[in-house]
């Protein structure tokens, strides 16, 4: 638990110095691409989400997920391996740091955090991000706009 809290904060620090701006994205009635998966105990990338992001973590195993919001419950399907999770999510915090923190309940009783905003790069571009945390990784997403 320590961890994912840990993690948590981690992920709320990077948000808070990337240069995110006050309109943070809907995580409702959205989908998002997952991008890579991080453990939560040194930081390497154990999954990529893409044949790109790979390349760059040769080690990572490749799979293709996606996270559905709707009002008021989740599902993140591997579309790899056709499996899915579901639950349902809840606000915890929405307005200290120019993005959103959202608890999450598990279907099968698993908790976790999600933090969603918007971060902007150095050259100025901005991208749609959702960070996933739970049982010590780290579920990083960007919003699919295909």
């Amino acid at each position: 638990m320590k961890k994912v809290l840990l993690l948590l904060l981690l992920f709320i620090l990077c948000f808070s110095f990337s240069g995110c701006i006050d309109n943070t994205p809907s995580i409702a009635n959205t989908n998002w691409k997952m991008t890579s998966i991080q453990s939560g105990d040194d930081g390497s990338i154990i999954i990529a989400g893409s044949s790109e992001e790979q390349e760059s973590y040769p080690s990572a195993d490749l799979i293709d997920m996606i996270c559905r919001f709707t009002e008021s419950e989740f599902s993140l399907t591997n579309n790899t391996k056709v499996e899915t999770w579901t639950g349902t999510y809840s606000l915890i915090n929405d307005d200290h740091i120019k993005s959103t923190i959202y608890g999450l309940v598990f279907s099968g009783g698993k908790t976790g955090h999600a933090v969603c905003g918007i971060t902007t790069y150095a050259d100025g571009s901005q991208e749609d991000k959702l960070i996933i945390s739970v049982e010590g990784y780290a579920l990083n997403f960007v919003m699919k706009t295909e």
